[in-house]
């Protein structure tokens, strides 16, 4: 089907009468339509599977085909499912009209006709079929306001309420002297707790923008030279006090010469999330990697941990763009997989690629590639961050 709202309507007349052709050319001068015509059956097909018409003005009577086989003929191809197809013809009867609608017609016109009423039709059904466009497009976007709505909601309820209900608690239990904050011990695991609840809300609320600006279409990438090494000590450095804490070895063997070529808020959200979800399902006493190499022109990155791992039927919902998975972690953390999500269409908007090797009670690890230093970049040195 042609552009119906980019590019003028397709109209293919088809009439072995060479006379009734020139008629039908100058009735659709100043009319703005990309009209085609054809002088038998088998050129009416040919050109149909050329222009995809949105509507054909069809003789019925032809030495080759008739115009009923040729209908049918169109309309046993899903292509042609929608395109409206008017019968023309000097016969009458009400079984000739019978057939036309049988074969795939919308409409049938008697000749002699009048231009009026032929331009009349072909205004009518193409008028239909806008309608009923605008209302697939109306469904369509109304169908993923929905799936954003419930996504949201979803978040919210298990994501966002959980830590700010504990922030409260801590709070109300300071508030009436059940925590007591002069007390070294309980001044410790509070700070500790806060800054816990407080991580996962700000994690998940930088989740969800990143989310609506890409869903949005708004989203910027504005690659540059950034040193790999120092953007990640600089993003795990916030999480130190949830680490120790949990007494996780964290290993950091990223090349300090290696620099990536990528949009510095993409990155930041591919190193929280990997890192985050290796957090979430590693155990007191497990480790976290980090390791990076260079292999034509990109730079290899692995985020590994000694977690609960995941079968291979995991890693594929995990990686699907329309699954939204996530499983408990060792916490009890509830996940929305909108994580991961943002960090495969992140990985693959820099010219990357992304997957997972792991094996279930041994741990995971998160491979992801993206382009190596661009030399040819406005910018001399690779840019060091602070987060």
């Amino acid at each position: 089907m042609s552009g119906m709202n980019s590019e003028k309507l397709r109209i293919l007349t088809v009439d072995d009468n060479h006379l009734n052709l020139m008629v039908m050319k100058s009735m659709f001068n100043f009319q703005d339509y990309e009209v085609h015509f054809a002088e038998c059956g088998e050129a009416a097909l040919n050109m149909a599977r050329i222009y995809s018409p949105d509507l054909i003005l069809l003789d019925v009577v032809m030495p080759d085909i008739s115009g009923f086989e040729v209908c049918r003929i169109l309309k046993q191809d899903p292509s042609f499912k929608d395109t409206s197809v008017i019968f023309i013809s000097a016969a009458s009867e009400i079984d000739f009209i019978i057939q036309a609608f049988e074969a795939g017609g919308v409409d049938f016109i008697s000749k002699p006709f009048r231009k009026e009423e032929i331009l009349h039709r072909i205004k009518k059904h193409i008028g239909h079929k806008l309608t009923a466009l605008e209302l697939l497009e109306t469904s369509s976007s109304l169908q993923k306001i929905r799936k954003a709505q419930n996504r949201l909601i979803s978040v919210f309820e298990n994501e966002l309420r959980s830590p700010v209900i504990n922030v409260k608690m801590i709070f109300e239990f300071m508030s009436k002297g059940i925590i007591d904050p002069t007390k070294e011990e309980q001044y410790k695991k509070t700070i500790l707790d806060l800054l816990t609840n407080l991580d996962k809300s700000f994690s998940v609320l930088e989740n969800l923008n990143d989310w609506a600006i890409t869903e949005s279409g708004k989203l910027k990438n504005e690659p540059e030279n950034i040193n790999l090494n120092e953007a990640v000590v600089s993003l795990v450095n916030l999480y130190q006090i949830g680490i120790h804490s949990r007494n996780i070895r964290l290993n950091i063997r990223i090349g300090a010469d290696h620099v990536v070529f990528a949009d510095q808020t993409m990155l930041k959200t591919i190193i929280r999330n990997l890192f985050s979800n290796a957090y979430k399902y590693t155990p007191s006493g497990g480790a976290i990697s980090f390791d990076s190499w260079i292999e034509q022109g990109f730079v290899i990155i692995g985020v590994s941990d000694t977690g609960l791992g995941m079968s291979q039927e995991i890693q594929e919902k995990i990686l699907d763009p329309k699954v939204f998975y996530s499983s408990m972690g060792l916490n009890n953390e509830i996940g929305n997989g909108l994580g991961l999500k943002l960090c495969k269409d992140f990985i693959e908007k820099s010219h990357g690629r992304i997957w997972i090797e792991s094996t279930p009670n041994k741990g995971t690890t998160v491979f992801f590639t993206l382009p190596a230093k661009n030399e040819n970049s406005v910018t001399d040195d690779a840019r060091s961050l602070v987060w």
